[in-house]
C-alpha cells in the first residue's frame, strides 16, 4: 500500500488483535490501553512515513488485525452505495 502524505485514513483495528497482544506480551506486563497505544503508535509512524511496513495479519477466524481505508475511497465507495439505493 502507498501512502501519501496530506491525506485522511480510516484505520480499524480488531480489538481480539490487542486482546492477543496483550495475553502474549513478554516480560513486565502492561495495561491493555497502553497495548493499544503502541498499536496506534506504530500505525501513526507508517501513515507519516516513519516507518515502511507495518505487520497485517490474518486472526484464526479469518479477520484482519488492521484495515487502513483511504478516506477518498470510503467516500466514493459511499457514493455508489447512495446511487444504488436511489435506483
Amino acid at each position: 500500500m502507498k501512502i501519501h502524505k496530506e491525506r485522511q485514513y480510516i484505520v480499524t483495528i480488531n480489538w481480539e488483535y490487542v486482546r492477543q497482544l496483550y495475553k502474549h506480551q513478554p516480560g513486565e506486563k502492561k495495561s491493555q490501553k497502553e497495548v493499544l497505544r503502541t498499536v496506534m503508535k506504530d500505525i501513526d509512524d507508517f501513515l507519516e512515513g516513519k516507518t515502511k511496513r507495518i505487520v497485517r495479519l490474518i486472526m484464526p477466524d479469518g479477520s484482519p488485525t488492521l484495515t487502513i481505508t483511504p478516506l477518498v475511497q470510503h467516500n466514493l465507495q459511499e457514493r455508489r452505495k447512495a446511487k444504488r439505493r436511489k435506483r
